[in-house]
């Protein structure tokens, strides 16, 4: 139970936007490779219960893998994948991912710091005070 109590709640708001930014910006392929970098053996077909034979929409891709990171409190994380495909591209292609600056200023409401210098979001002292490590994750330094 005190582990729900630490758990940051992720505003609609910041969904839908994060799921604009998704489908505005690369293809299902490509979200799914970027799900990939956080949860190797994702797989969207069983995630979705669409059948492997159905092409699965652009907003439907989206919409499953935002609501999968948020449930896995693996937003932070993937919001920074997304600001580090913008700035340096991935797989060799450059994205212009639209809709960062509000997701970020989202964060920060939420008692966050970006720090873009060591890519990563920290808790403000002054707005958060959990008993937990910030960014820390298990099996990660």
């Amino acid at each position: 139970m005190a582990e729900k109590q630490n758990r940051v709640r992720i505003p609609s708001k910041l969904i839908s936007l994060c799921v604009k930014a998704l489908t505005q910006s690369m293809t299902t392929k490509i979200m799914l490779s970027l799900t990939r970098e956080i949860f190797p053996d994702y797989d969207l077909y069983v995630q979705t219960g669409i059948p492997r034979s159905v092409a699965i929409p652009n907003v439907t891709a989206a919409k499953q893998i935002v609501r999968d990171m948020v449930d896995g409190e693996s937003f932070l994380e993937f919001l920074l994948l997304l600001i580090k495909t913008s700035d340096q591209g991935y797989m060799g292609r450059s994205y212009a991912i639209p809709y960062l600056r509000p997701l970020i200023n989202g964060v920060i409401d939420l008692g966050f710091i970006y720090d873009p210098a060591n890519d990563m979001f920290v808790e403000n002292p002054k707005l958060r005070s959990t008993r937990n490590w910030g960014t820390l994750k298990s099996g990660h330094s």
